[in-house]
């Protein structure tokens, strides 16, 4: 019997696990399905945001910039004096906030009966407990098996390789628009330090090992010459999530309650907020309170960037090289700095941009949302 079931070991996951180890007095399980921390992820966030969640653990590279580049190979630099964004070891800090949890790697969620609040796993485990916190990402583990996952799509999926011995500028993100090589969204190259590097292919259409290549053999090579390859992994985000993210016992949190930026697909930002709304909503239930709460109090802070970014995500849908030109051009043409937005609010930074009056909205939006993605 545990007072409360994880399910999933993501950064949502292990920062909620870490939140409430202490109030629920030890009795906090966390089942992970795979068998290592860690999955594909290009590892930006926001200066601002890390300093106020997290240690500076696992910070292996600091930003100060991007290179926006065009289909034709026009460019644009876009650069503050100071660090607006950390490169993060996504192992490191997960492995960070694991110390001292109940882990169990390599246990998969089976099946689950909220009435008699029971869990099932692939160890052959019946785990009792009161409360069940679904914190799957996008395998969506706990919204699957209560069957209040149905919003299959919007989804983008990734492809990302790590290179060495690759000529760079370790201050910059470089975000590369090509609808023939990523329909719908970005390729981007982050640098990990030194001649090291995070090249990464999304779409919203499956990515191939082709696309990757191509990307790296008519794309990476012309800028950067000759690297060294090593390991490629990928995977998929879920850019929307289920009506609800709360029951009588149960609460989602992350990607798999759909706290994901649709614009990017970060998602580092919103489940660290959004862990420390569900461990309050959780620490009041083991104190006789309720759970039934939590969806409304994580919209309030979220919600009008969320929707925001799904607006922004549908019409990015539309765009081609056609498009991609002229925003790259009016981008070299406005020159905006990085030094006085949020860049963990896309919204926000929109709405400073619009309202200097210098270019049409519509287009200054997509401008700044373009430099916001090198912070996930």
């Amino acid at each position: 019997m545990v007072e409360v079931l994880v399910v999933g070991a993501g950064i949502a996951g292990l920062r909620l696990g870490s939140n409430l180890e202490r109030k629920a007095d030890g009795r906090v399980l966390i089942i992970e399905e795979d068998k290592y921390l860690g999955k594909c992820c290009a590892g930006l966030v926001g200066k601002e945001i890390y300093h106020s969640k997290l240690e500076e653990n696992g910070v292996i590279n600091k930003i100060k910039g991007s290179i926006v580049r065009s289909p034709s190979g026009s460019e644009v630099e876009i650069r503050s004096k100071k660090e607006v964004a950390y490169v993060i070891s996504r192992e490191e800090v997960l492995k960070s906030l694991s110390r001292g949890l109940d882990l169990s790697m390599g246990e998969r969620l089976i099946g689950l009966d909220l009435r008699k609040k029971e869990a099932i796993t692939s160890k052959e485990r019946r785990i009792e407990f009161d409360v069940i916190v679904g914190a799957s990402g996008g395998k969506c583990a706990v919204s699957r098996a209560l069957g209040v996952m149905k919003n299959e799509k919007p989804i983008l999926y990734c492809l990302q390789c790590e290179v060495e011995s690759i000529s760079l500028d370790k201050d910059l993100v470089e975000i590369y628009l090509n609808e023939k090589i990523s329909p719908g969204f970005i390729s981007y190259l982050v640098p990990t330090g030194a001649e090291r590097a995070r090249i990464g292919v999304c779409s919203n259409n499956p990515v191939s090992k082709n696309n990757l290549e191509k990307f790296l053999d008519e794309v990476v090579r012309k800028h950067h010459g000759s690297f060294q390859l090593k390991r490629i992994e990928g995977g998929f985000i879920r850019l929307k999530g289920p009506e609800t993210t709360e029951g009588v016992n149960f609460l989602l949190v992350g990607e798999e309650g759909g706290q994901v930026k649709p614009t990017t697909g970060g998602g580092i930002n919103y489940s660290l907020i959004c862990s420390d709304i569900a461990s309050q909503f959780i620490e009041r239930f083991l104190d006789g309170g309720k759970l039934i709460g939590y969806h409304s109090a994580w919209k309030k802070v979220l919600g009008r960037e969320i929707r925001f970014g799904l607006m922004v995500r549908r019409m990015m849908d539309f765009l081609g090289n056609r498009e991609y030109e002229l925003m790259v051009k009016i981008l070299s043409e406005f020159s905006p700095s990085l030094d006085d937005f949020r860049f963990d609010s896309h919204l926000y930074s929109t709405m400073r941009t619009i309202s200097n009056g210098r270019i049409s909205g519509i287009l200054r939006g997509f401008a700044f949302w373009l430099r916001d993605l090198l912070t996930g």
